[in-house]
């Protein structure tokens, strides 16, 4: 079995993104979990 480099570079490319686009979610939920917390202390 032949492993071509070029496969697995894209393999690496798409985890990566994909491991980013999960961080930038949670990282966006965060930030409205946040806003709202702030949203609810000021009106009580």
């Amino acid at each position: 079995m032949v492993v071509n480099i070029k496969d697995i570079n894209n393999v690496f490319i798409n985890s990566n993104l994909l491991f980013h686009f999960s961080e930038y979610i949670t990282g966006y939920r965060a930030q409205m979990f946040g806003v709202v917390q702030t949203f609810l202390y000021l009106c009580p």
